[in-house]
């Protein structure tokens, strides 16, 4: 199945006081074949929420980062489904060139222990 999303924009962050977060400074959208989502400015992200012992092999930021940053928006705003929003972030971690036991990993890792506001 060909993967038929898009991502428009540089993902433009300023990071805050706490280090751990970054909130948007531009609009940043991802596009299906059937909707483009759109990240406001303001939105606050902590990119990938990955314990400290695991970012030796998924670091918080990386090539994925840009699909992070849409699948907290997803998650924080109870966007679709859950389910949609795990394979919908597979979806961009690969079209970002994630080399894929790494998107595989992260997103085997979401589906499991993701909460969001679901």
């Amino acid at each position: 199945m060909e993967n038929k999303a898009f991502i428009k924009e540089e993902l433009k962050v300023e990071f805050n006081d706490n280090g751990n977060e970054a909130t948007l400074i531009a609009e940043f959208t991802y596009g299906t074949e059937n909707k483009n989502y759109v990240v406001p400015v303001g939105f606050v992200t902590d990119f990938a929420s990955v314990p400290r012992f695991a970012q030796i092999i998924v670091p918080r930021i990386g090539k994925y980062t840009k699909a992070t940053v849409m699948h907290d928006y997803w998650y924080k705003n109870a966007i679709n489904t859950k389910s949609w929003a795990d394979k919908e972030f597979l979806k961009a971690m690969l079209l970002l060139d994630t080399p894929k036991w790494q998107a595989y990993l992260i997103y085997v890792a979401v589906k499991l222990f993701g909460k969001g506001n679901y």
